[in-house]
């Protein structure tokens, strides 16, 4: 699969912290890499922003870096495509 402009939609959940938000990511892609965005939209979590990630034959990774109050982090999203 060639990205380019696709919209992928997910979601997102923590089983740990009992959250899901609804995604939505948009890719382009520029060989191995992913550009894109991402938004999520729940009443715990929210975002979106320009991303980054990378493609090797159908799995996909990318990563999307967060803040809160107390500190900052990265979501890791990985995952193969059907």
């Amino acid at each position: 699969m060639w990205f380019d402009g696709v919209i992928l939609l997910g979601e997102l959940y923590s089983d740990a912290a009992a959250i899901r938000s609804d995604i939505e990511v948009v890719l382009n892609q520029h060989g191995c890499l992913l550009i894109g965005e991402i938004h999520m939209v729940s009443p715990y979590v929210s975002g979106s922003g320009l991303r980054h990630g990378t493609i090797d034959g159908n799995f996909l990774r990318f990563t999307v870096p967060y803040e809160t109050n107390d500190a900052g982090g990265d979501l890791n999203f990985s995952g193969l495509l059907k």
